[in-house]
Parts: structure tokens; sequence; C-alpha cells
């Protein structure tokens, strides 16, 4: 058997000093220690006999176990690979063993500084389960490109980059073609009435971390894993329809085209906003196409419709291919996120957070709040008409 690291272990009676000191004397020999274990007893407090244990590394150059036998004048059973590095250096001294006697450092003979390779050693063993530890989140979906400053630190990254790069890769490989249980949602309505705030709205409930599309025709540009995905106000020409169908299967993962690379989709939900119904979309975008729109239909399995007034939900129905339409109930996101013109004071402090507190208009407006109205409510506009000799009436 070659091995680069041998533990060796026998009686003073068969192995003396000398066939030690003959042993680690081989030039094959890069790193040595050892220690004469002579205080040892047995359970039932016998002595034990005195006994060296040796260490040895041969760098790079693995060797047989007789030929190793043979440098220090033992039979080969007494060779053995070192296991641990750490637990073969601590053992020397029985550190890792506190039933054992304790032997002092003193009393260990090596060509390096034993203290030193040990905490050495802790610190890539510590290191090494760090990483596994970031290259299991990755596997498991636990750290994604969009999460990866919250889970890994930088120095973390600078130094396992190569290895994080690998995993996301696996990753890939790994959930493409995966089966999933992906919901698909679309939202139509007029321009104001709180569509992509109701989208959001619906991810933050279920938990979900989002991606909202870019403006640009690759709408998964910046993707980076996130569990939902808002194709906000989806227009003619960003998708084609084999693209648009493939991400939208609910049921399988697949590549979906992007500018650079492409991405695979590890979302649960997609939601898609549009100011168009369904089928008219469908034939706005895809007006050449021979497929119906029952193809994308059946995809988004619920439509909502939304208005200022009021929200309106549809399921789709697998066995009649249409859209079963419950109750409107109120638009209670316009009202929930409805804009409001700003107090005399909200105002002012926006224009103290960006002239300064010291700005002459906004000491000046301050002082003379009162004299001039400013206790009442202003809208932001009427403070920004202000010249400094006209109160408001």
């Amino acid at each position: 058997m070659k091995l680069k690291r041998f533990e060796i272990e026998n009686q003073v009676s068969f192995m003396p000093l000398s066939a030690v000191e003959t042993g680690i004397a081989k030039p094959a020999v890069k790193k040595w220690a050892y220690i004469l274990h002579d205080k040892d007893v047995h359970d039932d407090g016998s002595p034990v006999e005195p006994h060296y244990h040796v260490l040895i590394w041969t760098g790079n150059n693995p060797y047989d176990t007789k030929y190793v036998a043979d440098w220090f004048g033992v039979e080969e059973q007494f060779v053995n690979r070192i296991k641990s590095d750490v637990g073969a250096m601590e053992y020397l001294t029985h550190s890792n063993r506190p039933d054992k006697h304790q032997y002092d450092k003193s009393e260990v003979v090596a060509n390096f500084e034993i203290e030193k390779a040990i905490e050495a050693e802790k610190k890539k063993l510590s290191a090494q389960a760090r990483l596994n530890e970031i290259l299991e989140g990755i596997d498991s979906g636990e750290i994604r490109a969009y999460n990866i400053h919250d889970k890994v630190t930088i120095q973390e990254f600078d130094t396992f980059k190569r290895h994080i790069d690998n995993a996301f890769a696996y990753r890939t490989k790994k959930v493409k073609g995966a089966d999933r249980l992906m919901k698909c949602v679309y939202i139509v309505g007029e321009s104001g009435c709180g569509k992509t705030t109701y989208a959001k709205q619906m991810a933050k409930d279920k938990g979900f971390s989002v991606y909202v599309s870019s403006g640009s025709n690759d709408v998964l540009d910046d993707y980076e894993g996130q569990d939902c995905i808002i194709l906000d106000d989806l227009r003619p020409s960003t998708l084609g329809l084999a693209d648009l169908l493939k991400m939208l299967d609910n049921n399988t993962a697949s590549t979906v085209k992007s500018r650079y690379r492409n991405k695979v989709l590890e979302c649960q939900m997609i939601i898609i906003t549009t100011t168009q119904p369904i089928e008219r979309f469908f034939r706005n975008v895809f007006e050449n196409e021979e497929e119906s729109a029952v193809q994308l239909m059946r995809r988004c399995e619920v439509l909502i419709e939304m208005d200022k007034q009021n929200i309106t939900f549809k399921v789709w129905q697998k066995d009649s291919k249409v859209y079963k339409a419950l109750p409107p109930v109120p638009n209670l996101v316009i009202k929930q996120f409805k804009p409001e013109d700003m107090t005399v004071d909200e105002a002012l402090n926006m224009l103290e957070d960006v002239l300064g507190s010291a700005s002459a208009v906004v000491q000046e407006l301050r002082n003379n709040s009162k004299e001039y109205g400013f206790d009442k409510q202003v809208t932001f506009a009427e403070l920004s008409a202000y010249n400094g000799d006209v109160p408001f009436k």
C-alpha cells in the first residue's frame, strides 16, 4: 500500500532509538516527529512496555509501507496510515486522549514546530468545514446568487470563489429538467391600479424573494435565483412564444434564453403584469403562431383583473378550458398605497434633508411657518412655488 503519511509504533526492544533515527534520516522523509511513550499503563494499572511512536511525511511522493517498514527495521504490520494529521500529532502527547498519561510537549522530538503545525491544520480543517457548509448550502438551494452576500462573507467569497462558481454550475445542472410545482399568475389592469404593488405583496405574503424583470428586452438579465419572478408590464417582442411557454412550464425546470448566459429558473411563482387581456396579449405577441391561446392560459391558472375600484379573481378550469370568475372585491391596494400630499412638516424635513439644515430657505420657512399659514397642510408643489415674499393664502 502506497502512502504519503505514516505512523510507526513499536516497542523499544524491537525498534530502539537508533532504528528511529535511521528511519527518519531517509532522504524520502520530509517531516518527522517522535516520542518515547514510557509511562503508559494498562487498564489494570500494570505498565505498558515502553515504545516509540513515530510520524513521518514523505511530501508529494508516495511510498509502499513495506519499504517504510524496512527503513525502521520493523514488520509491515507496525506501519499504518495517518488518518488525521491533527489527531496523530496530538496523540504524541496524548492531549486528545485524557484517559491516557499526558506527556509534556517538550518530550516530542521533531524537525518542525509541532504546536504551530497543529494550529495550522486546525485552521485548514475549520476552513474546509466552512467550505463544505457553503457548498451544501448552494446544493440545497439555501444559498443563491441573489442572497450570497447575506450567507457568505467577502473574505470567504474571495477565498472560495472557484469552489463557489463550480457549485453554482453543479446546481444549475442538477435543477435543469427537475420536477417543480410552480404557480403562474396573470394580472391585467389599467395603469395606476396597483398591479405591480399587488404582485410584490403576493410574493411577500408567501415569503418569497422577488425579482422584477428589467426594462430591457432581456427580461432575465439580472435574475439570480429568486423564488418569484414578476414579469412587469410584459410587452410584445420581449419574448418569443417558445421561450415564454418554456418559462411558464408549471412542472419542469428548464433553461430560458438570456443575453449573456441562459438561465435555469428555480422560481416557485411567476407573475405577469400587463395592460392587455390575456387573449389579446397572446394575439398581439404571437399573431403568426399556430398555437392556441389555451397554451398560455392553462399555464396561468390564476387570472386577476384589476381596476381602481375592484379586483376580480378568475381560476382556470382544466376540463372546460375557461376561466371562472369569483365575485369582485374592492381594490384595497389603491387605498393602502395611494400616495398622499406631504404635510408642511414632512415637506420641510425633505427640504432640510436635501439642502441641509443650515439652508437659509429652510430656516426662513421654519421661522415664518405660522405667519405664512404653514400650520395647515400644504403640498410640496406649493412649497416649491414659494419665492420668499408671497405668503400662502
